[in-house]
């Protein structure tokens, strides 16, 4: 049996990332999240420079860290798109027994899941 022996270098998944560590489409999304908030905190935060710049870091750091980091390795709006699909295609696996109310006073019906 004749066999071919390839050689995978060790940064083979280094292509198309940032720092070897986050794609590039996340990048982006981190980007468009923290811009926007950067501006929003600088400009109309009634306090010092100081406190400004102590308030927006608060809130940018984590957010561009959530956003290069993304949900389960996905970017966020692959995931959103993947949740939006499902939350569209799930049927909800439910029974409806309606109550019969003895009284004039309206009352909803009860599911029951199965």
């Amino acid at each position: 049996m004749n066999y071919e022996i390839y050689h995978i270098p060790t940064n083979f998944t280094d292509a198309g990332r940032v720092m070897g560590l986050f794609e590039l489409r996340n990048l982006v999304e981190t980007v468009i999240l923290t811009v926007p908030v950067l501006y929003l905190c600088i400009a109309f935060l009634p306090f010092a420079l100081t406190t400004k710049i102590i308030v927006t870091l608060t809130v940018v750091v984590p957010l561009g860290g959530f956003g290069l980091i993304g949900i389960n390795d996905d970017s966020m709006t692959r995931w959103l798109g993947s949740w939006w699909r499902w939350r569209r295609l799930i049927s909800p696996v439910v029974a409806v027994s309606p109550v019969v109310a003895v009284s004039p006073v309206v009352v909803r019906a009860s599911w029951t899941i199965w």
